[in-house]
């Protein structure tokens, strides 16, 4: 399960990749999994980031239709977060010229001042001149070890709660 650090080459890393999801997805299909209980799970650990039907916090996507992805897709982004990530979940960090940092998702300018919502989905602002420099991390900021975080049996009803979040494509 490991570690996803850059120093990995990228076949060892697609190869590391399809073996944990490999690995996830036999072990998912023999376990007798609850959707409730994943629901459960989802309350208690994804929702302080991810929104389903309008509740959850915003600083993750929202996990409305997330279903329709599929098992293999679902467990690779779970396992390994950071491998597809929306422009709009880079988070931001800003050098200050106090010395200090912020980080945050960006979220919009405003003027002079710099939107960023922080971890717990609150919004705060920089002032553009105290500013010194401006990165963005291309990586997620959902733990990479959330999966490791999970006994089996959560982790498997997460995913079966998760595959319930479909959308119908409109007409049906």
């Amino acid at each position: 399960q490991g570690d996803w650090s850059s120093d990995v080459c990228s076949s060892d890393l697609d190869d590391r990749v399809k073996q944990l999801v490999a690995a996830r997805r036999d072990s998912f299909g023999k376990a007798q999994v609850s959707a409730e209980r994943g629901r459960a799970v989802f309350q208690k650990i994804c929702a302080n980031c991810h929104r389903v039907g309008g509740e959850g916090a915003k600083i993750g996507p929202d996990l409305d239709g997330i279903g329709n992805r599929g098992a293999e897709r679902l467990l690779e982004d779970i396992l390994v977060p950071s491998r597809n990530v929306d422009q709009a979940f880079h988070v931001t960090v800003l050098e200050l010229a106090n010395g200090k940092t912020a980080s945050g998702l960006f979220a919009r300018k405003d003027g002079k001042s710099l939107v960023l919502i922080n971890e717990q989905g609150k919004e705060f602002t920089v002032l553009e001149e105290e500013v010194s420099d401006r990165k963005t991390q291309r990586i997620s900021p959902m733990p990479a070890n959330i999966a490791e975080q999970l006994p089996d049996a959560e982790f498997h009803d997460l995913v079966s709660y998760l595959l319930t979040l479909t959308v119908k494509p409109k007409g049906e």
